[in-house]
């Protein structure tokens, strides 16, 4: 029997999926550097909200689908691409696009999937796999939006 995964907040704070670690880390940690691709870096909010936007597309345009394709192209973006496909619920099948075409066309016929997380430049070569593409949205600058506790906003509410 799966166990339901524990809000951060609700006074259990051991993650049950590896989504909720970084959900975790970024109360503590929100502007301190998580991923470092050559000279592009990522903050946790910046990962956080890139792993809600895949998440929300993927909900949003494929409800019923039980896997996804997840591009292994080497980028900033990978992690929370992988992080986003699991937020929402899905498995990834990881295909690398430097294999064969053939070999990609037979895994993906084999597996069944209908869309990939890929990046923009990758969007062309998915679809002609006969995929459909989820291009990662890239967070542009500081987050602008603020981290604020429940508790917080309830003694703002109360009179």
């Amino acid at each position: 029997m799966i166990t339901p995964p524990i809000a951060i907040g609700e006074g259990n704070l051991t993650p049950r999926y590896i989504q909720d670690w970084v959900d975790q880390a970024l109360l503590t940690y929100a502007d301190k550097i998580t991923v470092v691709f050559g000279t592009n870096q990522l903050t946790y909010n910046q990962l956080a909200q890139q792993i809600e936007q895949v998440s929300q597309a993927i909900s949003a345009r494929q409800p019923a689908a039980d896997i996804i394709v997840l591009s292994t192209t080497r980028s900033p973006e990978l992690i929370g691409n992988l992080l986003g496909i699991l937020k929402a619920g899905k498995a990834y099948l990881p295909l690398d696009p430097t294999y064969p075409p053939a070999r990609l066309a037979q895994l993906i016929t084999d597996s069944g999937v209908t869309t990939c997380v890929c990046a923009d430049e990758e969007v062309t070569f998915f679809g002609e796999l006969g995929l459909s593409s989820i291009p990662p949205r890239r967070p542009v600058g500081p987050p602008k939006g603020s981290l604020l506790a429940h508790e917080h906003i309830l003694r703002q509410q109360a009179p």
